[in-house]
């Protein structure tokens, strides 16, 4: 009974040592993947603010007057009925 006890006991003091590098490796990553993270957001505003600005430029570019012939066009058709 004793000798199981002890191993136990070691098995249990095994596990302790191991907790701290496991903590600080989730740490490390947390912290990596924190990073990656803003990374990806940094990079995904730019491109979401490079496609908008890129829209607008094409829309206001290309597709204003057959919109704004629409809108009339419409408007006329209301106007009829």
């Amino acid at each position: 009974m004793l000798p199981g006890h002890c191993s136990q006991r070691n098995g249990q003091r095994r596990t302790g040592r191991r907790k701290v590098p496991i903590y600080k490796a989730f740490c490390f990553a947390l912290t990596a993947f924190r990073q990656y993270m803003f990374d990806l957001a940094d990079q995904a505003v730019r491109f979401w603010v490079a496609f908008i600005r890129l829209n607008v430029a094409a829309l206001l570019s290309i597709q204003v007057r057959p919109l704004v012939n629409r809108l009339t066009e419409y408007q006329n058709s209301c106007k009829r009925y």
